[in-house]
């Protein structure tokens, strides 16, 4: 574990990943990611000959999803992170498993940062890519989703 976040080593379709469980279990509850990430799931059985969880979906675009929900976990309420961007090649590959894994619209919509320890991002003169200040007149209680105006 590091800082109280269990980090869990797999092997994605042949490549490895190093995936903390929090980050993960971001994806809806009713969700296949969710399912396979909780922690009494057994869909995290399937081993490879090193003795770690296997699954079967190409590694890019689970990479594509990963890197996202891992920085979604490490923003504020205050700050908005922007659709997932994939190049053109990855696009359709990406957009199908993160269809089969429940977690579409979390990967290719605005969100809200899931991390009430952290910091607000620091005013920036350049415009973010990834990420955008929630305006003041979007402190409301959160639903988990930002609004596409972003």
């Amino acid at each position: 574990m590091a800082n109280g976040r269990e980090i869990l080593n797999l092997n994605v379709g042949g490549e490895l990943f190093a995936v903390t469980r929090p980050a993960m279990l971001q994806a809806p509850p009713d969700s296949l990611l969710h399912r396979i990430f909780a922690p009494d799931s057994k869909l995290l059985s399937n081993l490879d000959a090193n003795q770690r969880p296997y699954l079967d979906y190409p590694a890019s675009a689970f990479r594509h999803i990963s890197d996202h929900l891992r920085l979604l976990s490490q923003l504020s309420p205050d700050d908005v992170l922007q659709p997932v961007q994939v190049p053109s090649h990855h696009k359709k590959q990406v957009r199908e498993l993160a269809w089969i894994l429940g977690v579409e619209e979390l990967i290719f919509s605005p969100q809200y940062g899931t991390d009430p320890l952290m910091n607000k991002l620091p005013s920036k003169k350049w415009p973010f890519l990834c990420c955008a200040r929630r305006s003041a007149a979007e402190q409301q209680p959160l639903s988990g989703k930002a609004d596409s105006k972003v």
